[in-house]
Formats: C-alpha cells, structure tokens, sequence
C-alpha cells in the first residue's frame, strides 16, 4: 500500500510508472505546481481527487501484470498526424473470477479538451469498478488538435474498442460488451459515442450496454446561452463555427436515438453541467430511453470517486442499476451496500465484510426492531437491524451514522467512515435502491432513548463478542 504520507511527486517519480506519469494529467507539468511537494495525506485534507492512495495502489499492482500500458496509433499512423502519439489506454483487471463475464468499462476521464484527469478522474475511479467485479480500459485521448477535435477523439474510441477486440483473449474480456463511463469533457465524448452518426455505428463497432456520464457538459445551444462557450474555440472542437455545429449532431440531446441505458451523476453546486443534465435525461426519455439521474445535494463539478462526500459510492449505484436493468444473476450472500468499496479498518484490522460475516451469527430474531420480527427469518436476517448494527460499526471503525429517510417517517441507518459509506443490512430491501445521498446524520443518544432498541443493541453486541 502506498504511504500517504509520501509526496505526490515522489509517488509519480517511481520508475515503475515512468511510462503513464505525464497522463496524471495530460498535458500538465505537475513538478511546476504546489501539489507536487504535497503528501497523500495532505491532498486528502484538501478534498483534492478523491482516494488517491487507492488509485496509486491499483495502478502498481496494473504494472506487475505482464502488459499495461498500451498506445493505440502505430508510429506510422503517428508519423501521419502526430497528435495521436501519447493516446493509449490503461489496463485495469479485477480479481474477480467473475469479471469475464460482465462488460469492461471504458473510462474517459474529464479535461476540459485541454488535459486528461487520469489522477483523479482515471486511476482511483478504476480501482472502485475492479473492486466491483469489472475489468477497466482507461483511456487517454486527444487533447490537442488545430481543428475537429471531437472526431479525433471519436477515432480514438474506435481505436480503443478495436484494440478490446484484437486482445479480448488476452485480456479476459467479451470485447463487444463494454461501458463507458465519461466525466465531464469524458461524459460529453462518451456520450457523443453513441449519436449514430458520430460514434460507434459510423464506426460498425457494437453498441455500448450502457452508459454512465458524470456531470457532463452535453448541449452546446445551452452552453451558448447561459454565456458558457467562447466560440474562438469552435473549430478546435467541431471544425466549424459554434452556429453550425448546434445544428449538428454534435448537439447530443437532439440526436439521442442511439443511446443504451444511461445513469447520469452530478452534484448541486455545479455551475457548469447543472442545466445539461436534465436535458439529457428529458431527451432519453422522450426515446423511452431507460434512464436515471442522481443530483447530490453538495459536490459541484468534479467530485471524481465521490470520497468524503455525499457522491461517494456512485459507482456501485451505477453497476447496482445496470445489473438490476439487464437481469444479471444475482450476486451472491453478502453484498451489502459497500461491500467492496469501502476500505475502513477497526482497531483489530477487519474490514466492513469482515464485521459482516460476524454478524450473520449475531443477528436473530430477538435482535430484529418488534414490529418487523413476524417476518424475520435466517434467510432475511438483515430485516429490522439497522440502527443497532450500524451504531455497533460505529463502535468499531468510528465514523458516524446517517440515516435514508422512509416513506412510513422512520430512518434506515447505515455509516460512513472516511468519507466511505457502506450499510451492513442492506441486503434487506433485496434489488431497491436507496437514496444514499440524501441521508441525515442520526444520533445514538436519540435512537437509545428507546428503551427496548437500546437492549436490542446490548442484545446484538454480546452476541457478537461471541462471534468473534
């Protein structure tokens, strides 16, 4: 594990990563700026990148396989335009044994067409899919060009699922079921990807399962009226002026036909993509377009992974909402709600699962909330013990309690720690989604007034001293 308390230039500095350093952020000399001499520890402090630590961690395990980094243009298709040179993609695996049968992610971190956020936006993001079960391709693409940019970077979409598809053995991958997950500029070009006559099908490469676009900037008539777009910048972008390209299909909400199912992220506070999003989600539904779309209620732009904010665990909502919406199986006994994200420790090392494998022998019926206790039973064993078990993990990894407000007045707990959350009896509400985002903080003097939760909770704690 890589120790936060190093500097961010002394992590990017390791021979091991020479070949993706200048991609933490495309285009950016990092040893010029204040960061560089800042730790781990203190970027966490700043609230800058999300987990990092976790990111670093999964990228030099990613350079112990025998293949990693892979350029997508060969030296004589960068002889022809040499702004291809430095485009390539990452190669993330996941350890699950399971993770060939789901579709990979393409993830395209966010820039503003003038830099690639592989630091923030790349890396740390990667290692939540992994640790979700899915292998993931990040992609660095172009950032400089003289004029249509867009249709370069749609070229090195098609590069980058041809490259899937030539490695699919070598990779564990089903090439032709894939992702993308864009932020930002990367959600703008991971959903123009799917404008037919823009992405794959100009291409004839396959249609995405889905697509998952994080606070995206998605309609240029928007962004020209809210003052947001110099048009100096138009023919960099579409090779053409701005009033011709909204009348294009580089103007996505007018040209959504083609779109597979879409989860859409953004947070309140986001002055650039806060007006884009609804628009999108309108359009898609308007084509009977399966779409949902999660507004946080603090965040802005760019909260990358969503660590230590109320965006944290994004990604498990977005593969939790696809894997509902294709009817994958089942995952098995204990994936409660931030299961594999949240990387919390207690005093004794052990993790939330962990703790939760101790806890299937601690709960019982006698432990379950009376009003709920008729139907507990040891295949639903999580029914009816939130308050007390996550005040229980409370004891253990510190952190507080938030509550998800139900429709009959009453709170379901569950913790964060670290700016991780995770919900140890989520398992409970079976496929439903919970709106983990607009949850209170709850106090454990307020539920223990309550004579009875507060036995119930002695009840489970020595029980689970037992366990242990």
């Amino acid at each position: 594990m890589i120790d936060i308390n190093k500097t961010l230039g002394e992590i990017l500095s390791d021979p091991r990563i020479q070949k993706i350093t200048p991609d933490a952020i495309k285009d950016w000399d990092l040893s010029q700026e204040p960061m560089w001499n800042k730790t781990l520890a203190q970027l966490r402090e700043d609230h800058f990148g999300g987990n990092l630590q976790r990111g670093f961690d999964r990228l030099f395990a990613a350079t112990e396989t025998v293949a990693w980094y892979y350029p997508l243009y060969t030296e004589e298709e960068c002889a022809e335009y040499e702004y291809r040179r430095g485009v390539n993609v990452v190669n993330f695996p996941s350890e699950d044994p399971k993770a060939s049968e789901r579709p990979w992610i393409l993830l395209v971190p966010g820039g503003g067409f003038v830099n690639v956020w592989n630091l923030t936006e790349g890396w740390p993001v990667a290692a939540q899919f992994n640790a979700l079960g899915y292998h993931v391709l990040i992609l660095t693409y172009q950032v400089t060009a003289e004029t249509s940019l867009l249709d370069r970077n749609m070229e090195d979409f098609a590069k980058a699922i041809g490259f899937a598809r030539d490695h699919a053995t070598e990779l564990g991958l089903q090439w032709d079921r894939y992702i993308p997950c864009g932020f930002s500029a990367g959600a703008y070009l991971a959903s123009l990807w799917n404008v037919i006559e823009k992405g794959y099908a100009r291409f004839g490469l396959p249609k995405p399962q889905a697509v998952f676009p994080l606070y995206p900037v998605i309609s240029w008539k928007l962004s020209l009226a809210e003052g947001d777009f110099e048009p100096q910048y138009a023919v960099r972008l579409f090779g053409c002026p701005i009033e011709e390209a909204v009348e294009t299909p580089f103007e996505i909400p007018e040209h959504v036909e083609g779109f597979p199912p879409c989860t859409i992220f953004l947070a309140a506070g986001d002055e650039m993509a806060m007006s884009h999003s609804p628009k999108l989600t309108r359009a898609l539904e308007a084509q009977g377009i399966p779409c949902l779309m999660e507004i946080g209620p603090e965040g802005g732009h760019g909260f990358a992974d969503g660590t230590g904010m109320c965006m944290a665990g994004w990604t498990e909502r977005a593969i939790r909402w696809y894997e509902k919406l294709s009817g994958a199986a089942p995952r098995p006994e204990g994936f409660f709600y931030g299961r594999y994200i949240a990387d919390a420790r207690d005093r004794k090392g052990r993790t939330p699962a962990q703790v939760y494998d101790l806890l299937t022998r601690a709960w019982c019926a006698e432990t379950c909330a009376p009003r709920m206790r008729p139907d507990w039973s040891e295949q639903n064993r999580t029914l009816g013990q939130c308050s007390i078990t996550a005040f229980l993990a409370q004891d253990l990894f510190g952190g507080k309690v938030y509550g998800v407000p139900l429709g009959d007045g009453n709170f379901h707990c569950f913790n964060v720690v670290d700016g991780c959350a995770f919900d140890l009896t989520s398992e409970q509400f079976g496929d439903e989604q919970l709106d983990y985002v607009h949850a209170e903080e709850q106090s454990r003097e307020v539920h223990f007034a309550k004579e009875e939760k507060y036995h119930r909770y002695l009840l489970l704690k020595e029980k689970f001293e037992k366990a242990e």
